[in-house]
C-alpha cells in the first residue's frame, strides 16, 4: 500500500491523490482483512469453533 501511495502522490494531482488515500486506502485494506480471514480459517482448529458454538 505504501507504494501505491507513492506512486499516486507523485504521479496525480493533490485532489486525486486525497480521494485515493480516503477510498482507495479503505478499499484496499477491506480487501486485505477479506483475504486474510479466508487464509486464517484454514489453520482454525474446528474443535475449538464447535466448543464456542455450543456455548
Amino acid at each position: 500500500m505504501g507504494v501505491a501511495n507513492l506512486f499516486v502522490a507523485f504521479n496525480f494531482s493533490t485532489d486525486a491523490w486525497v480521494n485515493f488515500k480516503l477510498f482507495g486506502s479503505l478499499g484496499l485494506m477491506l480487501v486485505f482483512v477479506i483475504g486474510q480471514s479466508m487464509m486464517l480459517t484454514k489453520y482454525l482448529d474446528k474443535e475449538d469453533l464447535d466448543k464456542k458454538e455450543k456455548q
